[in-house]
């Protein structure tokens, strides 16, 4: 944002919400993603088998999530690579490995 530079000129940004194009920004590095490029991405077992759709990502703390939207709702599995194997971006799926009993 031009104009912006001082702590004083930011301070009317505060709680602003700032947009820019998907197009403007940089790639990723390695094992990096943006969000909105999970989103809508097929979520699929190690053997193939739909486990649901990448309906949104939320931050915690420790590890990103990602929802997904199953046919019996939407569940919560954590983006670490235990569970989460491979993100093929451009091939729009993910695999993961859920828990047992998720």
């Amino acid at each position: 944002l031009g104009g912006i530079d001082s702590q004083e000129s930011v301070k009317e940004w505060s709680g602003a919400s700032v947009s820019v194009f998907r197009e403007e920004l940089p790639p990723p590095a390695e094992g990096e993603y943006y969000w909105v490029d999970l989103i809508g991405c097929e979520a699929v077992d190690a053997a193939g088998k739909r486990v649901g759709e990448i309906a949104a990502v939320e931050g915690g703390p420790a590890h990103d999530w990602l929802v997904i939207r199953r046919e019996d709702g939407e569940s919560l599995l954590p983006m670490v690579s235990a569970f989460v194997r491979e993100v093929d971006v451009p091939g729009r799926r993910i695999v993961v490995a859920p828990p047992e009993g998720w």
